[in-house]
């Protein structure tokens, strides 16, 4: 074997003189140990945030829900966009009926994804209820 030629992976230098191959091996070993340390604490910190947001968040559901809030499954239903044939079937009107009256500013304002129009759930049935507050109150006002 030649002078420096380890054979067994390691790097073919000659090894500082007084600086045994094994000290390297346990000087690499000890830096791969700090760095797993280190890790390891990182891991502890996330696990740490991760715990703390997850009580956040169930002490925001059960105050919401105190205080006559929504569940997340009452709030995912107010998210909901309806397409144009979602709003004609909910409104009992032909799609051109519910284009004259877009274009007049007398259905709530959709939301423009991409070339598709989108109306929340939430607006219509609150536009809806307006119109029948609307009605009532032209009743009232005949004599």
């Amino acid at each position: 074997m030649k002078h420096g030629a380890t054979g067994m992976g390691l790097p073919s230098k000659c090894p500082p003189s007084g600086f045994s191959r094994d000290a390297r091996v346990l000087a690499l070993l000890e830096r791969i140990a700090a760095g797993v340390e280190g890790l390891r604490d990182e891991l502890r910190g996330v696990a740490a945030l991760a715990t703390l947001a997850q009580d956040a968040r169930s002490t925001e559901e059960r105050t919401s829900l105190a205080a006559g809030g929504s569940t997340p499954a009452q709030r995912a239903a107010t998210c909901e966009l309806l397409t144009a044939a979602d709003l004609c079937s909910l409104l009992k009107l032909d799609a051109r009926t519910l284009r004259v009256l877009r274009h007049e500013g007398r259905v709530p304002e959709p939301i423009k994804l991409g070339r598709s129009l989108r109306w929340r759930r939430a607006e219509v049935e609150a536009w809806i209820a307006a119109q029948g507050a609307d009605t009532d109150a032209r009743a009232e006002e005949r004599p």
